[in-house]
């Protein structure tokens, strides 16, 4: 068997066991996300739901918001890559940030717990808080929107 035929075996089978056990996978609130998160050191992979109560915008990405400050402890951000807020801006012909704001948004991704530090002339001073984030690159990766 060639070495194409054997990657291609594989991430075939990798999709098929993806998409098998995907639908019996619990869908994670804010704070059953923030508790996998806490308890994987390399983030946990699900499906995740919130209310968006805040967002943010900068060149680089959009921000959802399940808290409306997102320093909070039980906030969960769901970071949108500028070629998803674009899908989804043409889709709901509205900003994504704008539209967003008040659905319930359901992704598939990985909630990762994130240092955030103080600086100082470029340095890290000392730490500051943990941040709960999912990283959407792909918008296959937004499952739903109500």
């Amino acid at each position: 068997m060639s070495i194409q035929a054997i990657v291609a075996a594989a991430a075939l089978l990798a999709s098929s066991a993806d998409t098998a056990t995907d639908p019996i996978k619990p869908v994670l609130n804010p704070e059953q996300a923030i508790a996998a998160a806490d308890a994987m050191p390399r983030g946990h992979y699900g499906r995740f739901v919130m209310t968006v109560r805040a967002t943010g915008k900068e060149r680089r990405a959009t921000y959802l918001n399940s808290s409306t400050d997102y320093r909070s402890a039980d906030n969960v951000t769901f970071r949108l890559a500028p070629n998803v807020a674009s899908v989804l801006t043409r889709r709901y012909g509205a900003s994504a940030d704008q539209y967003l704001k008040g659905k319930r948004v359901t992704v598939k991704g990985i909630v990762e717990r994130k240092p955030i530090v103080n600086m100082e002339y470029g340095r890290v001073e000392s730490f500051n808080r943990w941040a709960h984030e999912v990283y959407i690159r792909l918008p296959g990766q937004v499952l739903s929107v109500e």
